[in-house]
């Protein structure tokens, strides 16, 4: 499976070493709720962040957890953070 390396050094659970990220990224069958391709489940998470799209170059909520979040929003809040974009390199092993 390729690893996913982030240039960015996080504040999460995944380990930083020398200003990159490694971990491990698998395909699941959960589509991007923005672009519909099949997104990476990443192992362990980034800043809290389970999966990314490569085609959005984005991490992301799985579209059951973005429904949930619009239901729990509060009334007159403007919104949350359903994905951030950063930049992953996936490396086949």
């Amino acid at each position: 499976m390729p690893d996913a390396r982030t240039e960015t050094p996080p504040a999460g659970q995944a380990q930083a070493r020398e200003g990159v990220v490694e971990m491990r990224a698998f395909p699941v069958s959960d589509c991007c709720w923005r672009c519909g391709q099949r997104l990476m489940r990443l192992e362990p998470p980034w800043q809290e962040w389970s999966y990314y799209c490569h085609s959005c170059g984005h991490v992301t909520l799985r579209k059951e957890e973005l429904q949930e979040q619009r239901r729990q929003q509060p009334e007159g809040a403007t919104g949350f953070v359903a994905a951030v974009s950063v930049r992953i390199t996936l490396v086949a092993d």
